[in-house]
């Protein structure tokens, strides 16, 4: 259960790490060269309207005879990548609980895991960060 919660904390890590990179340093990102209108925040924001133009309104979907706004998952890789961020956390969350309750540990061994949980977080972050999501030059 263990290595299943470190899974899905990495793979947070590496969402949060997208997020940022197309945030600050998109032009020196290996994502530079991809469709821009659902990589590039300054046009991605563009497509959850109709023709790109919020004037006209969301971009609506039919589903069960009533018309929702289309999920900002499906509109940009900034919302996508960040849904499933978070999706992560909680599945880490729940797989660590999960372990926790099976082993029964103290307070201590609780501050050892966050230690370690937030080690690893920043260690995954940093390295998507600063080296593989960045344009070799």
């Amino acid at each position: 259960m263990i290595l299943i919660s470190l899974t899905f904390l990495a793979l947070a890590a590496i969402c949060n790490a997208l997020i940022d990179v197309i945030s600050f340093h998109f032009y020196q990102s290996i994502f530079s060269t991809r469709n821009q209108y659902i990589w590039n925040p300054t046009y991605s924001w563009r497509s959850k309207y109709i023709d790109g133009n919020p004037d006209k309104g969301r971009i609506k979907w039919h589903i069960w005879s009533f018309y929702f706004n289309k999920p900002l998952f499906f509109c940009d890789a900034w919302h996508r990548y960040k849904s499933l961020m978070i999706i992560c956390l909680c599945l880490s969350i729940v797989t660590f609980q999960s372990l926790e309750y099976q082993l029964l540990s103290g307070c201590l061994d609780s501050l050892l895991y966050a230690g370690v949980y937030g080690t690893l977080w920043n260690m995954i972050f940093n390295l998507f960060y600063n080296r593989v999501f960045v344009r070799k030059t």
